[in-house]
């Protein structure tokens, strides 16, 4: 009888043990496990890592509701966050909103290499265009400042929804080729080759203080042939109500990985 119970309890350990596993590898979480699945092997883990958290002088980040938030804090100056994904040729995409969308431009950077610059894809919620610049750094102290190099100025498109509705960003990458993208509908394509292989990752700027924005479905493949992993992707045309910030979260002093520091931007924008 004692060995029978023995029996009995070993089965049972063993099958606490395999119902742990299966949550650990996403058996209880079928939307993580399809979008690895339908991400392939060439999407890097770490698209789908939280984005670090970060208070400065110039901004602030933090969840709210699930979403990434960053407001600027002062006036014509930029911030960014990212998870250390770094490539060459890539495809990248968010869905991003504002509710300061007369002040904020919302974007993806691309292709920072530390002291080099940066490429910077922006929309203008406010006016419904959109424009690419490469920054290039002139200081790093006392306060980090990029020059611009404007490479397509703002252009207005009726693909942009303007206000506070929600946008939907992409750009691919292809050696010097760049391809720009919103809410599914190419906007330009240009060839560029100052910069190479670095960092990608979201951008918020602000013509004033307290600009800010909002960040969701976030996803990466470091080639331009993989489709994009599967996301509960947010749906466009719809206004999103403005959210209370009192929620986020932030931890001063966390660095984030392979971002810019909060610069100041000068030159056209």
């Amino acid at each position: 009888m004692g060995i029978r119970w023995r029996g009995a309890r070993g089965a049972i350990v063993a099958l606490c043990l395999v119902i742990a596993i299966g949550c650990a590898v996403g058996w209880l979480a079928p939307d993580t496990k399809r979008r690895m699945e339908a991400a392939g092997p060439s999407v890097q883990p770490a698209a789908y890592l939280p984005i670090p958290i970060l208070q400065t002088g110039f901004s602030q980040k933090g969840y709210v509701n699930g979403q990434y938030w960053m407001k600027v804090l002062q006036p014509n100056f930029e911030t960014y966050a990212g998870n250390g994904l770094y490539s060459s040729d890539f495809q990248a995409e968010v869905s991003a909103y504002s509710d300061t969308p007369t002040i904020a431009n919302y974007g993806l950077f691309f292709a920072y290499g530390g002291t080099t610059g940066l490429y910077d894809f922006q929309l203008n919620p406010g006016t419904g265009q959109y424009a690419l610049f490469r920054q290039i750094y002139v200081q790093s102290t006392p306060t980090p400042t990029f020059t611009v190099v404007t490479i397509i100025n703002w252009t207005s498109s009726t693909a942009i929804l303007t206000g506070s509705q929600v946008n939907q960003l992409k750009v691919t990458r292809s050696g010097t080729t760049i391809t720009l993208y919103a809410n599914g509908v190419q906007l330009a394509q240009v060839n560029d080759s100052n910069l190479e292989a670095g960092n990608v990752g979201m951008d918020l700027s602000g013509s004033a203080a307290n600009a800010e924005a909002f960040y969701d479905n976030f996803a990466f493949v470091d080639n331009t042939t993989t489709p994009l992993p599967f996301v509960a992707r947010s749906a466009v045309n719809v206004a999103q109500p403005a959210v209370g910030r009192g929620s986020a979260v932030s931890v001063p002093g966390l660095a984030p990985v392979g971002n810019p520091a909060d610069s100041r931007v000068s030159g056209s924008r």
